[in-house]
């Protein structure tokens, strides 16, 4: 599955831009089908997509083989490419791939059709002077013939299954990338009502808010644990603001008497605490209080790892930027109803 990640806006729109243009040239054949197989690498390359720039390299220029056959690696970029088959050898079925490049096997669909051509029988006319006699016309090139034709549509398969190929990864990449494109839209409106929001309660976070960014946009699996821990820290900040430390509360759920902790640590409490004070729907209270449980123990299990020495117990950059933005909208949600 291709995965747009941690790309830049101006990576993206270059994606797109090349990716619509890949997708005209295939559909409308403006170019040979091997000049869009090294666009469509040069997308991969673009988007980060090692396996699929080698695939599509390789189509243009076709899959190395030694003398012995394919490498186990190509064997299996030659499995994703859809380039394998099986045949009968000694009533054993074997598996077997073909590594030509794109251009070798249009020149082989020429080669076959410009056969089929020059097998045509010569015109001749048969007879026999004996009126008794039956004459048959000769065999002539029939058998040429039918091996052409077959290699012509054996080649022509070859063909449509890399155009498939191409077309369907453009296809998907643009899905994403415009999708992407849409999310990032979303985002950016609720960055900008949580900045606004934040620079007015939160001035000391706004900081906090480009450390996240900084992180996200680095390699190091590091820098994402600290991006979240940033994340965690504007918890703590917006827990200070709407519903500073006080003594704990009783409260009455399901008939039972319940200690609810509101000290200094207990952040993610005093913010439900604040949400149940302020807001007078249920559903608000049940969906972000739901959210908040579950983001503040991964922050505090992330923070944890942290002090006992483990700075990377972030799985990829893709979680990291999950709490980055849960964090985005819970806190633009709970400062416009602190604001209100």
């Amino acid at each position: 599955m291709i995965e747009i990640i941690g790309l830049s806006n101006q990576r993206k729109e270059d994606a797109l831009r090349l990716c619509d243009e890949a997708l005209s040239d295939i559909e409308l054949s403006r170019i040979p089908l091997g000049q869009i197989a090294l666009k469509t690498s040069r997308l991969a390359r673009l988007i980060g997509d090692e396996d699929s720039r080698q695939i599509f390299s390789y189509e243009s220029s076709g899959y190395p083989k030694n003398p012995g056959g394919f490498q186990s690696d190509i064997w299996d970029l030659l499995r994703r490419a859809n380039r394998l088959y099986t045949n009968k050898k000694n009533e054993e079925v074997v598996e077997y791939g073909y590594g030509e490049s794109i251009e070798v096997i249009e020149g082989q669909v020429a080669s076959a059709t410009a056969h089929l051509s020059a097998s045509a029988d010569a015109p001749a006319s048969i007879s026999s002077a004996n009126p008794n006699q039956y004459v048959s016309a000769p065999m002539g090139n029939r058998r040429e013939r039918e091996m052409a034709r077959k290699q012509i549509s054996d080649f022509n398969a070859r063909l449509s299954s890399r155009r498939s190929l191409i077309h369907e990864y453009l296809a998907e990449v643009q899905t994403l990338l415009k999708y992407s494109e849409i999310l990032d839209t979303a985002f950016e409106g609720l960055r900008a009502n949580a900045d606004k929001l934040v620079s007015k309660h939160l001035p000391k976070s706004v900081k906090r808010f480009s450390s996240i960014f900084e992180g996200l946009a680095s390699d190091n699996q590091e820098n994402w644990a600290n991006a979240v821990h940033s994340c965690r820290r504007i918890f703590q900040d917006l827990a200070d603001c709407v519903f500073p430390p006080q003594e704990d509360r009783i409260t009455t759920r399901n008939d039972k008497q319940i200690k609810i902790k509101l000290g200094k640590e207990n952040y993610i409490n005093r913010i439900i605490a604040f949400i149940e004070d302020k807001n007078e729907s249920a559903s608000f209270d049940a969906v972000v209080g739901s959210h908040l449980r579950f983001l503040g123990e991964r922050l505090d299990a992330v923070y944890g790892a942290a002090n006992k020495g483990s700075h990377t117990d972030i799985a990829d950059r893709m979680e990291a930027e999950r709490y980055a933005a849960y964090t985005y909208m819970l806190a633009g949600d709970i400062l416009l109803l602190f604001d209100g």
